[in-house]
């Protein structure tokens, strides 16, 4: 989850405003509404104020700050339904595998994995959908297999393009 949306997050579980949020820590609502939405990263001070307001851990917070920095969100393209089912899925894991093991700082999206317990069966709109939203989450779109002949390989390309998330064709 990107940094700012993990701190909207944390602020409506507990259920408080933005407004509110910025008078009880003393900090201006236009700075606490640019960190909430991804224009700024909260300073050290204010990083430690929603810390003590939330009664979190010393470091929650700043640590995700850390840990965004420090890792490449990597989506993972690759047919599904072209071809045999059962080998794709082994293939896509093997992939995921071997990524994993040779980058340390990188985080696999694989919307294959994700959802797999949605039937390949059928319509598949809604997955569709829902992979869409997972993709604007990453850095990059690392293309592999049959991804010519797959609609939802072709359509992550091109929701990729739009959101100026850069594709790396793999073998």
């Amino acid at each position: 989850m990107l940094f700012h949306k993990y701190l909207k997050n944390i602020r409506d579980r507990v259920g408080i405003s933005l407004p509110d949020l910025s008078k009880k820590l003393d900090a201006s609502y236009a700075s606490a509404r640019m960190w909430e939405v991804g224009v700024r990263i909260a300073g050290q001070e204010f990083v430690h104020k929603l810390e003590t307001f939330y009664e979190l851990p010393a470091g929650t917070i700043q640590s995700r700050i850390v840990k965004i920095s420090e890792v490449k969100i990597i989506y993972i393209c690759h047919s599904l339904r072209s071809g045999n089912i059962q080998k794709n899925r082994e293939n896509i894991s093997q992939i995921c595998k071997q990524l994993s093991a040779k980058y340390k700082d990188i985080l696999i999206l694989s919307p294959i994995h994700t959802f797999s317990y949605i039937s390949t069966d059928g319509e598949q709109t809604d997955v569709l959908a829902q992979g869409a939203e997972l993709l604007t989450l990453a850095d990059e779109l690392w293309v592999f297999g049959d991804y010519k002949n797959s609609e939802a390989c072709q359509l992550e390309i091109r929701t990729a393009k739009e959101l100026k998330i850069p594709a790396m064709y793999k073998k």
